[in-house]
């Protein structure tokens, strides 16, 4: 991947300038960039780190290699296997980051912005999230498009849709399912591109199919386009199933479609829906023949 300099970045640090920054260089990102680990899950780092012989990450980190400085800062961040040590921690991402890591930039980005190991500095924390999402890291691109729609992270820049929506494209294309359930929501509400069902549709139909994320990402938003017939036509079994995957919670929108479908496209979504649940080994309550009652509980 081509190394993105600094430089290049000044116009987004503008964006900063009445936020609280340190004034310290920012480092350059490795010229030989490469990512570790581009799965944008919660927990997708857990199966690097689990297994790690320590001893040897360490042997390793003190001979230079930049993976395995990488897997000692982020060790040292969040306690993995060690001591918890978040200025260590950020002392060795910040080599890992020099060694080409683009991964680091991401944790580089949450230590200052938090304080999380290092004085809080927007400048450098944006600066670190903009350079590993211009290098292809799909947290980071996700990220700095709810900071342009105005969520979290805020105070880094300006509310700008057609960038955030932008941001979630790439990291759509990448592989991110909630990145693409974004795309899909401000082509229904028209943030900063004209509304247009026939897109909510084809983004939303995506998500099933991306890799990274939970599995049942996006199903909500699945059931309500068959319901409402948003951008195809409407179809009740499709969102029956959505909404009994989604079980327990949905009890009250699968008993409002009850109401307009015949017993033979009910047990048809039942269907449909257990065949999901057991292609994927994910069961909910309801395929058990326990369903949620109003107390809470299921029968």
């Amino acid at each position: 991947m081509q190394k993105i300099l600094s430089f290049v970045f000044f116009v987004f640090i503008s964006a900063c300038d009445n936020k609280e920054t340190s004034g310290t260089e920012r480092l350059a990102l490795g010229e030989s960039a490469f990512i570790v680990n581009n799965d944008s899950g919660p927990f997708s780092m857990a199966p690097f780190l689990k297994d790690i012989d320590l001893s040897d990450i360490i042997e390793k980190h003190q001979g230079g290699d930049a993976k395995s400085e990488y897997f000692l800062g982020v060790s040292l961040m969040y306690g993995y296997d060690v001591g918890m040590n978040k200025e260590e921690g950020v002392r060795i991402l910040e080599s890992a980051w020099k060694g080409g890591v683009v991964d680091a930039g991401y944790d580089l980005y949450e230590a200052y912005y938090y304080g999380g190991g290092a004085s809080v500095d927007f400048v450098k924390a944006l600066y670190y999230l903009i350079v590993s999402a211009e290098n292809g890291y799909i947290n980071s691109q996700r990220e700095i498009a709810f900071a342009y729609k105005g969520k979290m992270p805020v105070d880094l820049v300006e509310v700008d849709y057609e960038a955030a929506l932008r941001w979630f494209i790439e990291a759509a294309n990448g592989g991110d399912k909630i990145s693409a359930s974004n795309v899909a929501q401000m082509f229904y509400d028209g943030d900063g591109v004209s509304q247009d069902e026939e897109k909510v549709f084809e983004w939303m139909s995506k998500i099933e199919g991306l890799p990274y994320g939970n599995p049942m990402d996006g199903f909500s938003g699945l059931a309500k386009v068959y319901e409402e017939g948003i951008g195809t036509d409407i179809d009740l079994v499709q969102a029956y199933k959505y909404y009994d995957l989604l079980s327990p919670g949905s009890a009250p929108d699968k008993a409002r479609l009850e109401e307009q479908m015949t017993p033979e496209q009910i047990r048809e979504a039942i269907r449909l829906s257990r065949e999901w649940q057991e292609e994927h080994n994910i069961f909910v309550p309801s395929y058990y023949g326990l369903e949620y009652q109003e107390d809470g509980s299921f029968q």
